[in-house]
């Protein structure tokens, strides 16, 4: 037997559990499956006496459909079917384990029995983010498997992704076997200390970066996944972590640094993000030029400003920290930047020598 994976023989998911790992483990489990993240339905039994895989059964799927996803062809179908007696498709199938994908038996057992997965959350953040099973795959899951390998594993534990569309949707929360998380990505708090960045306002100008500093000062502390694009994923502890393709650009600086505009333009709003609270507090505003310009993750706004005032190069915004999702993570301002009603990279409108 591949010592890889294992398939207990008369142990239902709970009994399982509580026999191999102790009660804690067992509700944390029970906890996913209440949750909606891993189907209570699926596990390891016994079927017309031999080991079998009791799987839920989606609308619109067919014996041919279940071959497909489970054992890799459409020629078990008939087998499959043949394995449930020739009944209607209902809620729950059988399929029997010798017929199962080798990837999927190796992953099966140390997801249900041995709690080796985690839990992705989506943070789609419109078009521009993650919006399809296809681009959550290709982007965020090591190459252990082909894709169409790794997409059968991901359907086959997640009872909520539609396979005939492959939607993704923001706050989505879907099971990933830790044999397949790409960890090069998992963020992780930067162990180095900013320094304090010296103000070089230059007279005469209309562009500026946030911080009017020397943009030697801006590269210096830019580590790759602070970029427009980059891929991450951030634990949200509990073996959950969000899973982001980045649409804006951090910028790192000690938590106070001021804030100004980019470019003169009128204040939009300051405050705690009414939409998405992972953005903390933030200061929006509108560009003489057109450019929907936000900060995010903001320790403190200047008070004295008000939605549909003027604002220009000298003005204090407010001041960085580490609010939202940036808690436990080293202060910075996350800069987004809209045009024509759609995200683009900021960079060329960030990395301006003030």
């Amino acid at each position: 037997m591949d010592n890889n994976y294992f398939i207990p023989e008369r142990r239902t998911l709970l009994k399982g559990f509580l026999g191999l790992i102790g009660l804690s483990a067992l509700s944390h489990l029970e906890a996913f499956a209440k949750k909606g993240y891993l189907s209570e339905t699926l596990e390891y039994v016994k079927h017309k006496k031999e080991l079998a895989l009791r799987i839920p059964v989606r609308k619109g799927d067919s014996y041919y459909s279940l071959a497909e996803l489970y054992t890799g062809t459409q020629d078990n179908g008939p087998k499959i079917q043949d394995f449930n007696d020739n009944v209607p498709l209902s809620n729950i199938s059988f399929v029997p384990e010798r017929l199962l994908r080798m990837s999927l038996k190796k992953v099966l057992g140390n997801v249900l029995y041995k709690k080796q997965f985690v839990v992705y959350e989506i943070e789609k953040w419109g078009d521009e983010g993650i919006n399809s099973l296809w681009e959550l795959i290709h982007d965020f899951m090591n190459d252990s498997y082909d894709f169409y390998e790794k997409k059968a594993i991901i359907l086959c534990l997640n009872f909520n992704i539609n396979p005939r569309s492959d939607i993704v949707y923001d706050e989505q929360k879907i099971i990933v076997p830790s044999s397949l998380v790409k960890t090069e990505l998992i963020r992780k708090p930067k162990k180095k200390k900013f320094e304090v960045p010296k103000e070089k306002p230059k007279i005469g100008i209309a562009k500026q970066n946030p911080l009017r500093v020397d943009i030697s000062y801006l590269r210096r502390n830019l580590d790759p996944e602070d970029k427009y694009g980059a891929r991450r994923l951030r634990s949200l502890g509990g073996g959950r972590y969000s899973a982001t393709r980045h649409t804006g650009i951090d910028l790192d600086c000690p938590k106070g640094t001021n804030l100004y505009p980019i470019q003169k333009g009128r204040l939009i709003y300051l405050g705690k993000d009414r939409k998405l609270w992972r953005n903390g507090i933030i200061a929006e505003y509108i560009t003489d030029s057109g450019l929907r310009v936000k900060y995010c993750h903001l320790s403190r706004i200047n008070k004295n400003l008000k939605p549909g005032q003027e604002i220009y190069l000298s003005t204090i915004l407010g001041k960085s920290g580490d609010t939202g999702n940036a808690r436990g993570y080293e202060p910075h301002v996350h800069i987004g930047v809209r045009k024509d009603n759609k995200v683009i990279d900021p960079t060329s409108y960030v990395f301006i020598d003030s």
